[in-house]
C-alpha cells in the first residue's frame, strides 16, 4: 500500500487547512459587515475553546496535560501572538480590502525565512528564496492589489503586517512544543489562553454582543467551530514534520482557495493577471513540495 512520509502528511495537512482558512476569509468579509473585529474574534476564541476542551475532557483527559514549563508558551502563544494576530487580520479586511489584508498576509513567509537565515536553524538556498519571492507576487496577482485594489487605510496597512508578523512568530514558536502535544489539545489550550487574553481585555464584549444580537451568535458558533478549529489542529499536527518556511509558503494556497470562492460566491472578477498569481502559487507549493526538509536543528523530541 502506498504511505505517505511525515512530511508530505504535513504537507496535505496544511492544504487540507487552506481550503478551511480560504473559506473562513470569505465568510468573515461578510461578518464583518455586522460585527466588530474584537467580538468575532473574542466570540470564536470561547466557543473553540469550549468546544475542544470539554469535549477532549470527556473522551481522552489525559491529552489536555500540560508539559512542566509550557504555561508560559501557551500564554505567549495564544494569549499573545494568536490574540492579537487574530485581531489585526479582522482590523486588517474591515479597515482595507480582503484583497489588500490577504496579499499583505502574505509576507509572513519573507519574514519566517529572514528568521530562519539570521537565526541559522534553516538553510537558505535559491529555491526556497524562488519560492518565497513567487509566494509574495503571486499573491499580490491573485488578490487583484496589482490591478488597483490596493486600499490604503494606514491603521489597515499596519494591521495586516501586524498579522503577518504574527503568523510568522507562531509558525516559529509554535514549533518549539507543539509536537509534544495532541493536534487538538494544543489548538484548544491555545484558544483558551486567546480566549482569557480577550476576556481580560474587555469582559463585557461577548456578553453585550450576545444580548444585543442573540440569531448571530449561532453563526458564529457555526463559523467558528467549522472554520476555526479543524484547519488550526492541521496546521499544528503538520509543524511537527514541516519547516517553518515552508510551512508558510504551502500555506499561501489559501489565497488561491479565496479568490476563486469570491468569483464563485460573492460574484467577484477573476482576470487573467489574477490566474497567473494563483499558478504562481501553486508553483511555489510545488516547489516546496519537492524539496526536502532542511532544518539545521531538529525540534525537540516528543515527549509521553
Amino acid at each position: 500500500m502506498w504511505r505517505l512520509s511525515g512530511r508530505e502528511r504535513g504537507i496535505v495537512a496544511l492544504l487540507a487547512a487552506t481550503f478551511f482558512w480560504g473559506t473562513s476569509i470569505v465568510v468573515a468579509r461578510i461578518f464583518l459587515r455586522e460585527i466588530s473585529p474584537f467580538v468575532l474574534a473574542q466570540v470564536g476564541a470561547l466557543i473553540n475553546a469550549a468546544t475542544l476542551l470539554i469535549s477532549l475532557s470527556l473522551v481522552a483527559p489525559h491529552r489536555l496535560r500540560i508539559h512542566k514549563g509550557d504555561w508560559w508558551r501557551f500564554a505567549v502563544l495564544g494569549g499573545g501572538a494568536f490574540a492579537l494576530g487574530g485581531l489585526c487580520i479582522n482590523v486588517g479586511i474591515q479597515r482595507t480590502s480582503a484583497a489588500t489584508a490577504a496579499t499583505l498576509q502574505y509576507l509572513a513567509p519573507a519574514m519566517t525565512l529572514a528568521f530562519g537565515w539570521l537565526t541559522r536553524t534553516e538553510r537558505v538556498d535559491i529555491q526556497k528564496l524562488t519560492a518565497v519571492v513567487l509566494t509574495i507576487f503571486g499573491a499580490a496577482l491573485t488578490t487583484g492589489v496589482v490591478l488597483g485594489r490596493f486600499v490604503f487605510d494606514p491603521l489597515g496597512v499596519l494591521a495586516c503586517v501586524g498579522s503577518a508578523a504574527c503568523f510568522s512568530f507562531i509558525t516559529i514558536f509554535s514549533k518549539a512544543f507543539a509536537p509534544r502535544y495532541d493536534p487538538f489539545a494544543f489548538t484548544g489550550l491555545t484558544f483558551l489562553a486567546m480566549g482569557v487574553a480577550y476576556f481580560l481585555f474587555d469582559p463585557a464584549a461577548s456578553w453585550q454582543f450576545c444580548v444585543s444580537k442573540p440569531a448571530w451568535l449561532w453563526r458564529i458558533v457555526a463559523y467558528s467551530i467549522g472554520l476555526g478549529v479543524l484547519p488550526t489542529a492541521l496546521y499544528f499536527y503538520a509543524l511537527k514534520w514541516v519547516e517553518a518556511t515552508s510551512a508558510t509558503i504551502v500555506l499561501a494556497f489559501e489565497i488561491v482557495v479565496t479568490s476563486v470562492l469570491g468569483w464563485l460566491w460573492l460574484g467577484e472578477a477573476l482576470a487573467g493577471w489574477q490566474i497567473l498569481g494563483a499558478a504562481m502559487v501553486i508553483i511555489a507549493v510545488v516547489m516546496i513540495e519537492r524539496q526536502p526538509d532542511q532544518r539545521l536543528h531538529e525540534p525537540a523530541p516528543n515527549s509521553s
